[in-house]
């Protein structure tokens, strides 16, 4: 049969294992790589304010930031900070110190900020196997799903070409999710509740799988309260910093969901949260019979979450991160769809040219500065190539529209009305395919080499 021999790549039964460590080694060698070799400057002004939490104090921190940045301050809850700050403990006793804040930072304190978020990276794929097992999908399947989280080309360039944490929201997402499917109703909450405090939007998962399964009013309004504390706790110890009401509160990100608008004349529909609270409610009158039938349409609802995050607002490419668990489930589950390996590696083709039009300057050839070529490079904006220059594409409204479309496509076609049934069933997709899909990250890496000797030192 087709199905018992379509699935043996990196870790299934029956394959030489020479295969497994093949695929294992084709992964580290391209994403350590780019770890090395790339990165976006968010990673040192991070990792470098954290320090300030270590010099300064712990309630200070904001008031401090605002003033080693010249006002612009730290745009995150402390979360973010605290986990860096912690992580930056060791080379602190050690005496290392940043330069400045995202100015000139010594190349071994980049690397060490950049493996903190990969940890969680893997954490991360480790959920997702052990989810996968707790739904029934069995170790084989549960491997598969974690195989393609590791290797779907928006994690890769999120974690080791951008080199950002991202991972960290994703890692406390799925935690919750496993703590959901293990009925530890509060576990699940808590999760989601620090998950919150790293991005906002986790509470939008939340809510579609607490209104999965609690019907009862009482009890999800106290328990989306408790959901709530974290950002609450968090707000109130540093509600009195002028520094962090102005850094926190007035970020611009958080008006790119309320962008899209339909004017009515007397107000405008935001579009985006209007659709959200829909998904919301219909998680609600929704009424699953089983674990595995609630887990479908969880997964389902979250990727609509995921679209008009997405695909009807404002974005940074790193964020894309927090929707492959669900795209990666999805893959996973629905058995009988291989087409979608192609479009993620479309998804990768397109968002690699809307990068290049968009954030020209930014997620580009400068990238090679927080690598360790940067002491043989020098980037001048007037000589240096850019992306744009080898692929030539230069509207990005029909970018944003084709990659908006495959989002909805990838929602659209995840209806638990088509899952057939077995849950342990493999995922119909051949090995070339895997490690195509895999390999489209290179879409983005080749181009950027080419860019490389526009910036040697001469």
């Amino acid at each position: 049969m087709k199905t018992a021999r379509v699935w043996r790549a990196p870790g299934g039964g029956g394959t030489p294992p020479k295969n497994r460590w093949l695929d294992a080694a084709f992964f580290m060698i391209l994403a350590g790589g780019c770890l090395l070799l790339f990165g976006q400057g968010d990673i040192n002004v991070t990792g470098d304010r954290s320090f300030l939490f270590l010099e300064h104090g712990f309630f200070d921190f904001y008031d401090a930031s605002h003033a080693a940045t010249g006002g612009y301050g730290a745009n995150y809850m402390p979360s973010t900070f605290w986990l860096f700050a912690l992580w930056n403990t060791i080379p602190w006793l050690f005496g290392a110190r940043p330069v400045g804040i995202g100015q000139s930072p010594h190349m071994l304190l980049t690397l060490w900020y950049k493996i903190l978020p990969c940890l969680f990276y893997l954490g991360c794929g480790i959920l997702v196997f052990e989810i996968l097992k707790e739904l029934g999908c069995g170790e084989k399947k549960a491997r598969l799903g974690m195989y393609l989280f590791f290797t779907a080309p928006f994690a890769v360039f999120s974690q080791f070409v951008f080199s950002q944490y991202d991972s960290f929201v994703v890692f406390f997402t799925l935690l919750g999710i496993l703590f959901y499917l293990k009925n530890k109703d509060w576990a699940f909450i808590l999760c989601f509740g620090v998950a919150a405090t790293f991005k906002y939007y986790a509470l939008a998962i939340m809510i579609v799988f607490l209104f999965l399964k609690e019907k009862r009013v009482g009890r999800l309004l106290y328990k989306l309260g408790a959901g709530l504390l974290p950002l609450i706790i968090e707000t109130l110890i540093y509600l009195p910093s002028e520094a962090f009401r102005k850094s926190v509160f007035g970020f611009r990100a958080l008006t790119y969901t309320s962008a899209l608008g339909l004017d009515i004349g007397i107000a405008a529909i935001q579009i985006v949260p209007f659709i959200a609270v829909l998904l919301c409610a219909w998680a609600y009158f929704v009424k699953p019979k089983t674990t595995q039938e609630r887990f479908l349409w969880a997964v389902y609802l979250s990727m609509g979450i995921c679209f008009v995050l997405f695909g009807l607002s404002t974005f940074h490419p790193q964020w894309l991160l927090f929707g492959v668990p669900f795209w990666v489930f999805g893959l996973v589950l629905y058995e009988k769809q291989p087409v979608f390996y192609w479009l993620d590696i479309l998804a990768m083709a397109v968002l690699t040219v809307l990068i290049a039009n968009v954030w020209q300057g930014n997620i580009d050839s400068i990238m090679f500065g927080s690598g360790i070529l940067a002491p043989f490079i020098s980037y001048q904006p007037e000589t240096a190539k850019t992306i744009l220059d080898f692929l030539p594409f230069y509207d990005k409204n029909l970018l944003y529209t084709i990659l908006s479309a495959l989002f909805f496509l990838m929602f659209l076609c995840r209806h638990p009305r088509y899952f057939k049934g077995d849950i342990k069933a493999m995922p119909e997709c051949g090995k070339a395919l895997l490690r195509g899909r895999f390999a489209a990250i290179l879409l983005f890496i080749i181009p950027l080499f080419c860019c490389l000797p526009s910036l040697m030192v001469h």
